[in-house]
């Protein structure tokens, strides 16, 4: 094994480094490409290629799969591993090595792809259309849980003793206030292009003035469903508004960006929509790879670090580009729809689970049994003070300091063990 190849960090930054390393641009490149391709011939329906474009996604992603497993061998680097010497990627020679390096895939796909075919009746091929449309349900309500945990962990930390939630009628007013407040720039934005708003029609402005209605009907319906949970007692019970509030934020971004996907509204998607949703794949698949890597990390697993992890990103890649397709062409609808029913039901499984999300807080205390710093009362002491003696006190204080400063560094690590 050629282990500088391989051995990376796996913080944030040493993922990143892997995904951007010149080694893996030829692959990176060619997803892009594929997704892209496939869509359009599966969109068109090409000489009945709608079916099985679906099957050469599946053979894309099984083939990174599998390269993925290899890549930490002598074989696997040899075979995927394209080296720039060096000298950078603007040189003939760098992109001849990547035509060889991916023949072996090209291959891979090839064999793959002609198994299945050859092996599956084409009244059959169907069922992988539908495998691959269920990949992008599945990955909806992944990044629904993804999103809610991480801000259950930083809700967690940031739980600091026993106080009551702010509960009442005015408190509900104030957050919807504040919900309408943020999402008015964002409707000015993407609603109105950032353009005179007396130009605009009244249908315009009645379908945005509906949509700050929903943030407000998402606002005051996330109070009432999390009014017990947030009650409970023990509880740090401001963090658990702010958890609310957080998510609520989240939900109803998720709505915007399916508001903003209706076919009333729009003809055809737009340059932007295509960035954010492919911000969205790429974050989807980053933190999934994250993920692995550092279970991988923990564990000595080779085949989910270096190489390894962006092979299995890739592969996740194509998987989720696959979905999009084969649910577009199976509904008979357009990517807008497609990416507006995904969004609206990353929304709805986030307001579902919210208040379970709340009750994972948990008291304070458990903080503090997780950092080894356990606070008592001296009722012992002669005018049974409950103040700790001094060594205890200096003891607690040199523990929150230290676990303060790896705070941050562990913030993120907690949240991908969270969401794996």
């Amino acid at each position: 094994m050629e282990e500088g190849a391989q051995t990376i960090n796996t913080g944030p930054r040493g993922i990143l480094q892997s995904f951007a390393s010149p080694s893996t641009l030829p692959h990176f490149l060619l997803l892009m490409a594929n997704t892209g391709f496939l869509y359009v011939i599966m969109k068109a329906d090409w000489g009945g290629l709608a079916t099985i474009g679906s099957s050469v996604f599946l053979s894309l992603s099984v083939t990174y799969c599998f390269a993925a497993i290899l890549a930490p061998s002598r074989l696997g680097n040899k075979l995927f591993r394209v080296d720039d010497d060096g000298k950078g990627v603007l040189n003939s020679s760098y992109w001849l090595s990547s035509l060889l390096a991916l023949l072996p895939i090209g291959i891979t796909v090839a064999l793959v792809s002609a198994t299945i075919l050859t092996q599956l009746e084409s009244e059959n091929l169907t069922i992988i259309a539908y495998l691959m449309a269920s990949i992008f349900v599945l990955m909806s309500i992944g990044q629904a849980l993804s999103l809610t945990f991480g801000s259950i962990a930083y809700a967690t930390k940031r739980a600091t003793s026993a106080r009551p939630s702010r509960v009442g009628v005015g408190f509900t007013a104030a957050r919807i206030a504040f919900s309408v407040a943020v999402f008015i720039p964002l409707v000015w934005w993407f609603g109105y292009g950032a353009d005179d708003l007396s130009e605009r029609s009244l249908t315009t402005h009645a379908t945005w003035i509906g949509f700050l209605a929903v943030v407000g009907l998402v606002t005051v319906t996330a109070d009432r469903y999390t009014n017990r949970a947030r009650s409970v007692g023990g509880m740090d019970g401001l963090a658990a508004d702010r958890l609310m509030l957080v998510m609520v934020l989240a939900i109803c971004w998720h709505l915007l960006s399916a508001w903003r996907r209706n076919p009333l509204l729009v003809d055809s998607t737009t340059g932007s929509m295509l960035i954010e949703e492919g911000i969205l794949m790429a974050v989807t698949i980053l933190l999934a790879v994250w993920s692995m890597a550092n279970r991988g990390h923990k564990k000595g697993w080779r085949i989910f670090q270096g190489q390894s992890a962006v092979f299995w990103g890739i592969g996740f890649g194509y998987a989720y580009g696959g979905s999009i397709a084969s649910l577009t062409v199976l509904s008979e609808g357009s990517l807008l729809t497609t990416t507006s029913g995904g969004h609206l039901l990353t929304a709805t499984v986030m307001l579902a689970i919210l208040p379970l999300a709340i009750s994972r807080i948990g008291k304070p205390t458990s903080a503090a049994k997780e950092t080894g710093i356990e606070i008592t009362n001296d009722t012992e002491s002669p005018e049974g003070s409950s103040i700790p003696p001094t060594s205890a006190l200096t003891s607690e204080n040199e523990m929150r300091g230290i676990g303060e400063r790896g705070l941050l560094e562990s913030d993120w690590e907690d949240v991908v063990e969270l969401v794996d």
